[in-house]
């Protein structure tokens, strides 16, 4: 299925992705970048471009949240797969730490405890996850999982 960018712009507001003060203006400069596809065809005088095109905003999105610079992030997609796969994880952990040490929840032994269940759930999200094909994990996934405050 193709999108036009006002069909991308729709679905990234519906899965609350936000890409900032002018979303348009947004896409356009990560594809000047090069860290999205060229249109593959029009609809009339639209640009048509990949519907996977949702998950890559995703990905670079999850990765400026991280901090990484878009350099950084085209990078990693340059680099391949599997180095992009251990960036995300990397990322999603850090996230997770800047949750848990935010919070008020402890101490040294539950903290081990939380570690440790934290790296039981990455690599069983893994083998699941390649298991469906699907390289990345979603940051729901990982947030299922987390201790409830």
């Amino acid at each position: 299925m193709s999108l036009t960018k006002k069909e991308i712009l729709k679905k990234l507001k519906e899965e609350n992705i936000d890409l900032g003060k002018n979303p348009y203006r947004t896409l356009i400069y990560y594809q000047q970048e090069g860290l999205l596809p060229q249109a593959e065809g029009m609809r009339g005088r639209e640009a048509l471009y990949p519907d996977k095109i949702i998950n890559i905003i995703k990905r670079i999105r999850v990765f400026q949240r991280g901090g990484d610079t878009l350099a950084e992030i085209k990078k990693f997609m340059n680099e391949g797969k599997e180095n992009l796969e251990k960036r995300l994880i990397e990322v999603k952990k850090e996230k997770v730490m800047s949750i848990w040490n935010a919070s008020s929840l402890g101490n040294s032994t539950t903290e081990d405890i939380f570690l440790e269940r934290y790296g039981e759930l990455v690599k069983r999200l893994a083998i699941q996850k390649s298991k469906e094909k699907q390289a990345f994990l979603s940051s729901e996934d990982i947030a299922d999982a987390l201790p409830k405050q």
